[in-house]
Parts: C-alpha cells; sequence; structure tokens
C-alpha cells in the first residue's frame, strides 16, 4: 500500500481519459463488441482492485462462456497496437499501451506494408536522412487520401527536382495535398499532371523576368499560372501586359499579379481596353472619394470601402463627380456630415429623378421659391414662425390642385387675416372656392357675399404687390444660404420610401 492513494469514491467516480487519436485512428475501425471491450477495459485500468477487475469477471460481465472468446475479442486491439496480451500462469494480464498518433502506422510498417515505400523515398531524397515521423507522416497521407504509393513517391521526385535533395516533408505533402484534392490519385494522373505544369515554364519565365525575378520556377507559382489560364482563362498577352503595368507602378511581384487577375476575373474584365477604361474610372472613384470627404469634413487613409460601397453606386446611377461634390457641400452646410446620410439624400434624389447638378439646383430653387411665396403668405397673416410641410402641402393642393394663381389667393387672404388659426382658415376657404367652382375673384366675391361677412384689408394687399414684385427681381444663385438649404432638406424629409 503506499503512503497516498485514491479512495475508493475517488476512483470509481473519477473519468476515463480518451485520446483524440483514439477516435481519429482507431475507433473507426473496430466494431461494437470491440469497442465497448476496449472501454471497459481501460475503466478497470483505473479502477484497478475492484472485484470485476478480472477476466472470468469480464466473461460474466458480457455473458461470454469461454475465456479465450474475451482474448479473441481483445486480440484486435493487440493487432493495432493499443494493448499486448500476457499470459501469467493458468490467468492473462492485458497491458494497455499508449495511444500513439502513429501506432497504427508502425504495425503497418514492421509488417512490410510500406517497406517499398520508405525505401524509395530515402532514394530520392539524398541529401538528409529522413527521420521516422517524416515517414509517418507519409503514411497517414496515403492511408487517409488512398493515393497509389507509386503515385505519391512521383511527387516526392518531382519536389526534389524543384527544390533539390534535402527537400521537406512538408514542401512534399503540400504537392500531394492539392493534387489530392483536385482527385489526381494515380501515378499516371500525377505524372500528366507534371508534364502539364511544366509546360507553363517558358511563360512563366518571361513574367517573372517583368518582376526581376531569376530565380527558379516553383511548384506555387505552376499551380497559380494553371487557375490563371484554365480557369481563369486569360490569354497570355493580357497576363503579361498586366504584370509590365504592375512594374510601372512599382507593384511587381507574383502575389500582386494573383491579386489584380483574380480582382479581373470576378468583376469579368477579359481584354485590356476593359481593364484600361476600369482602371481611369478607378482614378476618377479615388478623386471623387477624396473631393467628398473633403466636403463633408472626413478623412479615410483607405479609401476602397467607400469606393465599393458608395462611389460606385452613385456613378451607377448616373451620377458624375461634378455632382457629388456639389451634393456633399450641401449637405455639410445642412449638418449632414456622414457618408450615410449623404447616402439617404442621393437615394431620395434618385426617387426624385434627379440625377444632374442642373436638375438638383433647379429644384432646389423651385422649392426655395415656393418657400419664399408661402413665407409672404403667412406674413399676410401675421405668422412668425418658419414654412413646414403641412404650409407646402396646402399651397401645392391651391396651385396645383385647385389652380389657383395669386390673385384669389391674395384675395382669400384679406378673409383669413385675424382669425384663429388663420393658415388653416385660409385653406378651408379656398376648399370653399374650389366647391362652388370659382374661377376669379368677381366669383369669390359672390361666394362670400352668401357665406362670409365682407372686411376691408387694402393695406394687406398692397403689402403682397410689393412683395411678390420684390419677389419678382430675385435672382437666384447657385450659392444657397443654409436657411435655404435648410428648407430644402427639410422638403427632401416629406419623401417616404
Amino acid at each position: 500500500m503506499g503512503f497516498c492513494e485514491f479512495s475508493n469514491e475517488k476512483i470509481t467516480k473519477n473519468n476515463i481519459e480518451l485520446s483524440n487519436f483514439f477516435v481519429t485512428d482507431y475507433m473507426i475501425g473496430a466494431d461494437e463488441l470491440q469497442l465497448k471491450f476496449y472501454l471497459y477495459g481501460l475503466y478497470l485500468c483505473q479502477n484497478p482492485n475492484i472485484p470485476e477487475n478480472g477476466i472470468d469477471a469480464f466473461c460474466k460481465k458480457f455473458e461470454l462462456n469461454d475465456r479465450n472468446d474475451v482474448l479473441a475479442i481483445f486480440s484486435y486491439w493487440e493487432e493495432v497496437g493499443l494493448i499486448k496480451i500476457i499470459s501469467v500462469g493458468d490467468d492473462y494480464m492485458l497491458k494497455y499501451l499508449p495511444i500513439s498518433k502513429y501506432g497504427k502506422i508502425e504495425k503497418d510498417i514492421s509488417k512490410g506494408k510500406y517497406s517499398k515505400f520508405c525505401s524509395t523515398v530515402q532514394e530520392f531524397i539524398t541529401g538528409r536522412q529522413l527521420l521516422p515521423n517524416e515517414y509517418y507522416e507519409f503514411i497517414d497521407f496515403l492511408d487517409y487520401s488512398h493515393m497509389e504509393q507509386d503515385a505519391l513517391l512521383a511527387i516526392v521526385n518531382y519536389a526534389v527536382t524543384l527544390k533539390g535533395a534535402n527537400v521537406g516533408y512538408k514542401y512534399i505533402l503540400a504537392i500531394a495535398k492539392s493534387w489530392y484534392y483536385k482527385g489526381i490519385l494515380t501515378e499516371k494522373a500525377v505524372l500528366e499532371q507534371i508534364e502539364q505544369i511544366n509546360s507553363f515554364d517558358d511563360n512563366l519565365v518571361l513574367v517573372m523576368k517583368e518582376f526581376g525575378k531569376s530565380k527558379k520556377i516553383g511548384f506555387e507559382e505552376k499551380e497559380m499560372w494553371e487557375i490563371f489560364t484554365k480557369k481563369w482563362n486569360f490569354e497570355f498577352n493580357f497576363i503579361i501586359n498586366i504584370a509590365k503595368d504592375l512594374k510601372k507602378k512599382k507593384k511587381g511581384n507574383f502575389d500582386a499579379l494573383k491579386d489584380k487577375l483574380e480582382k479581373y476575373y470576378k468583376m469579368n474584365l477579359r481584354t485590356l481596353q476593359e481593364v484600361e477604361e476600369y482602371e481611369t474610372l478607378l482614378e476618377t472613384y479615388k478623386q471623387t472619394a477624396m473631393n467628398i470627404n473633403q466636403q463633408l469634413g472626413l478623412y479615410y487613409e483607405n479609401l476602397t470601402p467607400i469606393i465599393d460601397h458608395y462611389i460606385v453606386n452613385w456613378f451607377n446611377n448616373g451620377y458624375d463627380r461634378e455632382t457629388l461634390v456639389a451634393i456633399a457641400s450641401y449637405c455639410f452646410k445642412n449638418n449632414i456630415r456622414t457618408l450615410d446620410g449623404m447616402n439617404s439624400i442621393i437615394e431620395k434624389f434618385v426617387k426624385l429623378g434627379l440625377i444632374s447638378l442642373t436638375a438638383i439646383n433647379d429644384y432646389i430653387n423651385e422649392l426655395i421659391t415656393l418657400d419664399k411665396k408661402i413665407k409672404v403668405i403667412l406674413e399676410k397673416l401675421l405668422i412668425t414662425r418658419k414654412v413646414n410641410h403641412f404650409d407646402r402641402d396646402f399651397y401645392k393642393i391651391w396651385t396645383y390642385k385647385y389652380n389657383y394663381g395669386e390673385d384669389i389667393i391674395d384675395y382669400a387672404i384679406t378673409k383669413a387675416q385675424g382669425k384663429f388659426q388663420p393658415m388653416q382658415y385660409l385653406n378651408k376657404i379656398l376648399s370653399t372656392y374650389y366647391d362652388k367652382n370659382v374661377k376669379s375673384v368677381e366669383d369669390a366675391k359672390k361666394v362670400d357675399s352668401e357665406i362670409i361677412p365682407q372686411t376691408t384689408t387694402s393695406s394687406v394687399v398692397n403689402k403682397s404687390t410689393t412683395t411678390t414684385n420684390k419677389q419678382n427681381n430675385v435672382v437666384i444663385t447657385h450659392s444657397y444660404t443654409k436657411e435655404e438649404l435648410n428648407s430644402f432638406f427639410t422638403n427632401l424629409d416629406d419623401i417616404e420610401f
């Protein structure tokens, strides 16, 4: 008995520890009973002193009549290298061995299953002595990929031609796994693949010269060239010209070429003319983004997200740089100082069909003129507040639906002065005129004699005439005041999607 030991309660309630390698490398190959035996035996290993820890108790537990039946089932686990069956006189003991990632592989090698492969690999890689774990990694790959051994040997030989006689196993397996994912599993298929990608060398040498590279072409470049030409279907002249352009921009390397070609592939740009047009437009996008940020008081070091999320969409809607910069300026003056805020304004412009700068300015001028006319009406009614959307709705009804000119509106104003809520009262009067089919001031006076007492408001009419004359002399420019732009944006707020 040791000085320290677990209590029986601690032992019986302790968890069974099971390696992940058991699940990934051993469990799949076992049947249900074999798996039950192994796990129950593992439990007994952690509880060595309980009465059930014996071969006869094992027979009873699993309702078996003979010890040999138990040993026959455990022989599977001895075969794969996880236990060792030891005969002790007339009894038996099972010694559970450590679970190793390479346990099954070691067993297969000892049987000679991979002896030819292992000796041939070392014949190819003459620059150094292979370590056991390297053999294990090769064989592990063969086990799960089901690639032919001769196919992997052909890959090893090919890697040696690329990297030399001391090539690392990780480089070899990188090639093997790449081709495994393509379904290249036989020696014949591997040799055909090698022949195909070697045919890229002449073109690759020319491209690499553009980048000032004279080193031997590697597997990575050949794999990417296959994608460039076979998957993305780019012509050699197209690729070499893109490489030359990258060289001019001092971005000459193979990774930059890959990024460019991948971008053009996704954008379906197939000719140099298409690329030139895109790159020219990209400069416009960048300049536009910079100008807009400047107008809004923003700064972003990386403009690409702004171009992709905003600028391209705005250009696709028909806006040009000048118009977008002007919109940004208008937004800033109206305290709209984010790209999202500007985007919301542009969405409303699109709904209104306002695309050109001229159309936008004409619309602004129209709204400013409208608000000034409404402001005159409010002043005549002695209302001192700002113009709101209810006022605009009233005015549009009077002028567009009722088709009333200033003469009838001015006359109706004289009837609304001094009334409670004079603007609403004015709207009621004009609505009554419309219902009574009033077409002139004389018609309105006849209706008034029936429903509204006459009042004298000549002074107000004179004020209206004076203000209107001043209005007609206003010269509208594009240097809008903050108040004018506020009126314009307030109008935009009434637009619903």
